[in-house]
C-alpha cells in the first residue's frame, strides 16, 4: 500500500503514556494516532482508517461512565474493532473496556493489586502466540483494584494469586491484558512517587529487582502484538 500502518491509541491520564509502545512501534515502522479523551479529544467514531487499536490504563472506573462519558464511546469503538478483526491490545483499564464490549462484567476486585506480583499462564496461555516460548510464570507489575468477568467466547490466558482473571484473547487478535507490559522505569518511578493510595518503597524496590526482566518481557509480547497490525495492512493491499 506504500504508506505505514497507523494504530490509534487511547490515552487515560497524563501519567499512563504509551512508555514501550513508542520506541517498538517506530521500530516497526507503525504510525500512531494519539488519542486524548481526558484532555477533552473526542473518541474516533469509527475504527478506518486505524489497523491496530490500542487502549491503555487509567484512573477512572469502567461504570464511572456519567463522569467519564467517553467511556461509553470506547466501548462502542472496541466492539467495531472486534467485529473487523483489528488487532486490538487492551491494558488495565482497556482490558475492563475490551470485556465489556464482549459481553462481559466488571466487578471490584478482592483488594487492590499495586506493584510487582507474578503472573501465571494456564493452558491456552502457554500455547498462545503472545506468550509462546515464555516461562509459565513471570513477574509484572500491577496497579489495579476492579477485575473483570471472562466474556463468553473469549479465551483464558492468565492469572495471579489475587486475581483469576490477567488476560485474555478474543478470536486471533484481539488481546486484555490486566497487568502492565509497557511500563517503563519512569512510568513505575512517577506513578509510585505520585500516588497517594500506595507506599513508593516497595514498588522501586521492586523495579530494581524486576524491572529489566519485566522490560525484555515486554518488549517481546509487545512486539508480537504490534507485528499483527503489519501483518493487518499487509493484508488489505489489493
Amino acid at each position: 500500500m506504500g504508506s505505514r500502518p497507523l494504530v490509534l491509541v487511547v490515552q487515560h491520564a497524563e501519567a499512563e503514556t504509551m512508555g514501550l509502545l513508542e520506541p517498538l512501534s517506530r521500530a516497526l515502522g507503525i504510525a500512531w494516532h494519539l488519542c486524548r479523551p481526558y484532555a477533552g479529544e473526542a473518541v474516533p467514531p469509527a475504527t478506518q482508517p486505524y489497523e491496530g487499536l490500542v487502549v491503555l490504563g487509567g484512573p477512572m472506573g469502567v461504570d464511572e461512565t456519567g463522569r467519564y462519558p467517553f467511556l461509553n464511546d470506547e466501548v462502542r469503538l472496541l466492539q467495531q474493532a472486534l467485529r473487523r478483526g483489528l488487532p486490538t491490545l487492551g491494558i488495565c483499564l482497556g482490558a475492563q473496556l475490551l470485556a465489556v464490549a464482549s459481553g462481559g462484567r466488571v466487578l471490584h476486585g478482592p483488594a487492590p493489586e499495586i506493584g510487582w506480583f507474578p503472573v501465571q499462564l494456564t493452558d491456552a496461555g502457554r500455547q498462545d502466540p503472545l506468550f509462546d516460548g515464555l516461562l509459565q510464570e513471570f513477574m509484572v507489575f500491577h496497579w489495579h483494584g476492579d477485575t473483570y468477568e471472562l466474556p463468553p467466547k473469549a479465551v483464558h490466558l492468565a492469572f495471579s494469586a489475587q486475581y483469576a482473571q490477567q488476560a485474555f484473547r478474543l478470536g486471533d487478535c484481539a488481546y486484555a491484558l490486566q497487568f502492565h507490559l509497557e511500563v517503563t522505569p519512569e512510568i513505575v518511578e512517577r506513578w509510585a512517587r505520585e500516588s497517594p493510595s500506595a507506599d513508593p518503597q516497595p514498588i522501586l524496590d521492586g523495579l530494581a529487582r524486576h524491572g529489566e526482566a519485566s522490560a525484555q518481557l515486554g518488549r517481546a509480547c509487545l512486539t508480537r502484538f504490534l507485528q499483527r497490525a503489519l501483518v493487518y495492512h499487509d493484508a488489505q493491499d489489493p
